[in-house]
């Protein structure tokens, strides 16, 4: 299970119920960068309940659906390209980037992203679908069209070359990543509550 915390957001413990000491940004919506449209964001299709740290890029936010999610410091969102479907209760750490995939054809898909599910800091993600309760470590590469199943997990520094499809509950890891092992139903239990706490501590904050 300690494969779990190998990517926790803002180095925060499965256990904490607050968020890491000075790290208690304000998640608002009218401090996030946004590009190509001067509206206020809560014009588009955001859910009241999403949190979006300061300094994004987010370029085309019309292109965004997402609910009750995190988006954090510094990530650079390229709605530009193709929608992005970000589901409940997932958390994009800081300096992530999420670019759609580039098809055989030369067009942009779609991203999806599912529930429960944390992509760590400073990760490049172009995969065409994440599961539910998907963990991605730190630093990692998704190329083009990754599919990563639900229950899984990436770990840190791992690069995930295009068109892989990673089983649902299994580990990889590496450059280029390859089976590592199988997720304890345990694991996944406690990571489901691990990202509804995590968002719970940054509603709490945001809202004194």
């Amino acid at each position: 299970e300690s494969l779990m915390m190998s990517s926790v957001p803002g180095e925060q413990p499965s256990d904490t119920k607050s968020p890491t000491k000075g790290a208690a940004i304000s998640y608002l919506f009218d401090k996030t960068t946004l590009l190509n449209n001067p509206k206020r964001p809560t014009e588009f299709r955001f859910a009241q309940n999403t949190k979006i740290a300061p300094l994004c890029i987010l370029k085309t936010p019309t292109n965004v659906l997402i609910s009750y999610s995190v988006i954090g410091p510094s990530s650079i969102i390229r709605a530009d390209l193709g929608q992005l479907n970000i589901n409940q209760y997932s958390i994009i750490c800081d300096e992530v980037i999420l670019h759609p995939p580039m098809t055989r054809s030369l067009d942009f898909a779609n991203i999806m992203i599912g529930k429960y599910t944390i992509i760590g800091s400073k990760s490049v993600i172009k995969a065409y679908m994440i599961g539910n309760c998907v963990r991605i470590g730190r630093n990692c590469i998704l190329e083009d069209n990754v599919i990563v199943n639900d229950n899984s997990i990436i770990l840190d520094n791992s690069i995930v070359p295009a068109d892989t499809n990673i089983p649902a509950g299994t580990i990889y890891g590496g450059k280029p990543a390859q089976f590592v092992g199988f997720v304890p139903s345990s694991v996944v239990v406690d990571h489901v509550l691990e990202a509804i706490s995590y968002y719970n501590s940054l509603v709490s904050a945001s809202s004194k």
